[in-house]
């Protein structure tokens, strides 16, 4: 059977996610940061942006870190109302405050990083499908922002899930992005 609302694959895959043991995520999660590192679009990118991790998503404070001792630039969202959110630079975790729903984020007065200056971007899902459509919160942000990147960067640029949260095929809006490369604990798929 094939749900046809996005909330109920939300559903879905939050309850499939919170039936897993934190330690087992934990260890999917310690994969897709190697599977992430192995990227030469990651290693030769200059600048990162990259979502900080929360509660049981994907964990990137692995990434973050390994780009920052890189000597890359990081940049993490900075939220606003109605979907908008710029991408901010960070050099270090202390940096960050609790945000809108409580997600860390740089301060407001922290550097903006302008798209075009983006390199390489990791984005988060709640879930997503074979075919590189990416399910997030609902809040439409990452849809406004993306296509903000260069095509070539969108092109590179990875969508971090597990596993077990990758669909066959998902409801998709004419708004929602697609993204050609998912990293899960198995592997990088490139579309």
């Amino acid at each position: 059977m094939l749900i046809q609302d996005k909330e109920e694959y939300r559903k879905r895959a939050f309850d499939l996610i919170n039936s897993y043991d934190i330690d087992i995520l934990k260890k999917y999660d310690g994969k897709i940061f190697k599977n992430v590192l192995k990227l030469k679009s990651f290693c030769e990118a200059k600048t990162v942006f990259i979502y900080v991790s929360v509660n049981r998503e994907v964990d990137t404070r692995q990434i973050i870190l390994k780009a920052l001792e890189m000597g890359k630039t990081v940049a993490v969202p900075k939220c606003f109302g109605k979907g908008l959110m710029l991408a901010k630079k960070i050099n270090s975790f202390a940096e960050l405050l609790p945000g809108m729903m409580d997600i860390p984020e740089p301060s407001e007065y922290a550097t903006t990083i302008l798209p075009e200056m983006i390199d390489f971007a990791v984005v988060p899902c709640v879930a997503c499908d074979i075919s590189g459509t990416r399910l997030g919160y609902g809040g439409g942000y990452y849809d406004r922002y993306l296509p903000k990147l260069r095509k070539q960067v969108l092109d590179e640029s990875v969508l971090l899930t597990r596993s077990f949260t990758c669909f066959e095929k998902l409801p998709k809006n004419d708004t929602d992005i697609k993204l050609k490369n998912i990293a899960t604990e198995n592997g990088v798929t490139k579309l």
